[in-house]
């Protein structure tokens, strides 16, 4: 029976190659995946396997784990030695008789990215290699989009160049120093980007799945207290990981979203961010006030997540503080208006501040302050969406204030 439904014609054409030293085994897979729509191709041996994938690209391999002359753990680590050279990634389904904790733990640190039993009703293995084929697709898709994204801003750039150029020899000479600093630290942050969702990014976090479930599945009612604090200890990197994929890809949906302007209450927003705060822990004890804030036209959406992103930012660093105070405030002048949120905290050496808003980029250690690193790069994007300029100022252990300057409607 099919695991496919109507709207999945998309894995149909899925290039699938399955290595298995037990013909009959073999045959009956090829047989039972190409009735799915999968293009299969088979080989009855590890070197044979990997000499096909030399030759052509594929989506995902299902791999025997025992086989003669090379088993499926070393078969395994030649892919993916493979696969890094490889325009397409690649999964690995591991095929096993027994499903051994040992061969999950070699499989997994070989690079594989599940295991299935031999013995498993076939709709599960059809199962595992759709959930696989999802993940792959979903990680091309988003590399597609990085490079999309990345072709729109050097196009946004040149088409900027080409009107200035216009103005006159002087004027663009200026320019191009300012558009190039542009382009390089927009090429940077796309770079960081591009690697991290790719399979470096979510490798770690799959094998910190892979033995965490070990460990639950094995050894949960035989856990003393260290144990339970090495998988307490796997459990919160893997919360931390899936929380920097998710601000990755906040960031990179905010340079293709369309700006949905309308007015904002800005004092409303900033209240609100501020009350969410004080529902965390420790975040009651903060003087935090919010001045009478002028409204603007943008992004309701994306405003919101500037002033929680900043918010949060001051409640975090004022932990250590005696007597934490957050003030928030605005002027509003004849072309813009400067919003600005500062705290009396951890504040920051003001020689690191062309750090502050780029992508990974900390001043204080990840073991003194939480934090994945994209917060205030969120910031700057979603500002100069808008047409904004940010900013900031600090002094180690006095605090700091971070500025927003937002034109105004027609100016």
């Amino acid at each position: 029976m099919s695991v496919l439904g109507p709207t999945d014609a998309y894995f149909r054409q899925a290039r699938i190659l399955a290595i298995d030293d037990s013909r009959t085994y073999l045959e009956y897979l090829t047989e039972e995946l190409k009735a799915e729509g999968y293009l299969v191709e088979n080989a009855p041996s590890g070197p044979d396997g990997l000499a096909l994938l030399e030759r052509r690209g594929f989506d995902c391999i299902l791999l025997d784990l025992m086989m003669p002359e090379m088993d499926g753990i070393e078969v395994c680590r030649r892919i993916h030695e493979i696969r890094y050279r490889m325009s397409d990634p690649v999964v690995v389904l591991m095929l096993t008789a027994h499903e051994t904790k040992d061969d999950m733990t070699r499989g997994l640190d070989a690079g594989a990215d599940d295991f299935v039993g031999k013995s498993s009703d076939i709709g599960v293995v059809k199962g595992r290699v759709r959930a696989l084929l999802r993940r792959k697709f979903f990680q091309e898709e988003n590399l597609r989009i990085i490079e999309e994204l990345k072709n729109k801003e050097m196009e946004t750039l040149r088409a900027r160049l080409e009107k200035e150029a216009a103005d006159g020899r002087a004027a663009i000479a200026d320019r191009l120093r300012e558009t190039g600093a542009e382009l390089e630290w927009a090429n940077k942050e796309l770079e960081a980007f591009t690697y991290s969702v790719s399979h470096d990014l979510r490798a770690p976090l799959r094998v910190a799945d892979g033995f965490s479930r070990i460990l639950i599945e094995d050894y949960a009612g035989q856990l003393d207290s260290e144990g339970l604090r090495m998988l307490a200890v796997i459990r919160e990197h893997m919360q931390k990981m899936g929380d920097l994929i998710d601000d990755l890809l906040t960031l990179s949906r905010l340079g293709r979203k369309e700006l949905q302007k309308k007015p904002v209450d800005m004092t409303a927003q900033a209240r609100d961010a501020v009350e969410e705060m004080r529902r965390q822990e420790n975040g009651a004890h903060v003087d935090a006030r919010v001045g009478d804030l002028p409204r603007i036209q943008g992004d309701p959406a994306l405003i919101k997540q500037v002033w929680i992103n900043l918010i949060s930012n001051a409640f975090k660093y004022t932990r250590r503080a005696a007597a934490p105070q957050v003030e928030i405030s605005a002027d509003a002048g004849e072309r813009e208006t400067v919003f600005r949120v500062r705290d009396n905290g951890a504040g920051f050496d003001m020689k690191y501040v062309h750090k502050l808003f780029g992508v990974f980029q900390r001043l204080h250690p990840a073991d003194e302050f939480e934090g994945t690193g994209v917060g205030l790069a969120i910031v700057q994007r979603v500002i100069h969406r808008h047409g904004g300029r940010v900013w900031a100022e600090g002094e180690l252990n006095k605090g700091a204030t971070f500025y927003f300057a937002l034109p105004l409607e027609g100016a």
